[in-house]
């Protein structure tokens, strides 16, 4: 996550964080030592039917996942 130090910083810094995301990316937040909180119900399936086939190349992978946002 991209996002993670930040939270951490601005955690460690005394404030309260918490990191949205979908159903199944709330244990990856909370492996990072960040407090999950579900924002949708959408499921992996309907994110990949949107998303297509995630691309091998780690450059092109950057580029579809900047586009979901």
């Amino acid at each position: 996550f991209s996002h993670a130090p930040l939270a951490t910083a601005v955690r460690n810094a005394g404030h309260q964080v918490l990191m949205g995301g979908i159903e199944w990316v709330l244990p990856n937040i909370a492996s990072v030592g960040l407090a999950p909180v579900k924002i949708s119900p959408v499921s992996m399936e309907e994110v990949s039917a949107f998303m297509g086939a995630m691309p091998e190349d780690p450059l092109d992978q950057l580029k579809a996942v900047g586009r979901v946002y």
